[in-house]
């Protein structure tokens, strides 16, 4: 990075990613700004969900071997993990079908066999964290696209949290461990879109900084 400008651990949090799952300018940015921000330096993740239409005729995914387990809305989930290995900048995709594949509009409310309808994006935004956590990720900046993982900062201050496992291998048990909740652990700092935190120390945060 040119001068003595630092550099950052920045995470994106998106609902929509161009050119697989683009429904306007908010897929252009997601898709655009991270490369932009790695080519000064900054060391970024990208989270969205895996679509219907991501699933169908995205990219090639890379399956990673972590998933997620949760309580949520009265039924236990999962999510698996999947990276694009072509992408520009670290892009990880959230692989929940009863959340982001009960019907062709991103933005719908359908709810599907076992699924959520409107509250995916309270999914989205729960599961940021934990997210972050798996990947051995510690995001000083949370850059939250739009309302859809809005709420992902909001949430870190009460600890919404899983634990992830890893996948069992062929001839082993998988290991499994119950979701918690763990106040203690909330970060203060992250209050808006765009604020400066740090997930795995919160003691270390410092104050958020308002976006406008």
């Amino acid at each position: 990075m040119s001068g003595s400008a630092p550099s950052h651990r920045i995470l994106f949090a998106t609902a929509e990613l161009a050119p697989w799952s683009q429904v306007g300018g908010l897929g252009e940015v997601a898709a655009s700004l991270p490369p932009a921000l790695a080519g000064r330096g900054h060391e970024v993740v990208v989270v969205t969900p895996l679509h219907r239409r991501v699933r169908r005729a995205g990219p090639e995914l890379r399956p990673l071997d972590r998933t997620l387990r949760f309580d949520f809305a009265h039924h236990a989930r999962e999510v698996a993990l999947h990276e694009d290995p072509d992408a520009a900048v670290r892009t990880v995709y959230l692989d929940a079908p009863d959340f982001f594949e009960t019907e062709d509009d991103l933005y719908g409310d359908a709810r599907g066999e076992g699924g959520v309808g409107h509250l995916r994006w309270l999914f989205f935004s729960a599961v940021l964290r934990p997210v972050t956590r798996a990947l051995g990720f510690t995001p000083e900046i949370v850059h939250v696209h739009d309302w859809h993982g809005a709420l992902g900062c909001a949430l870190d201050r009460v600890s919404i949290t899983s634990n992830p496992t890893r996948r069992a291998r062929p001839g082993s048990s998988p290991s499994t461990t119950a979701p918690t909740t763990d106040a203690s652990a909330a970060t203060p700092g992250a209050r808006r879109v765009c604020a400066r935190t740090s997930w795995s120390n919160p003691s270390s945060s410092r104050a958020a900084t308002p976006s406008s």
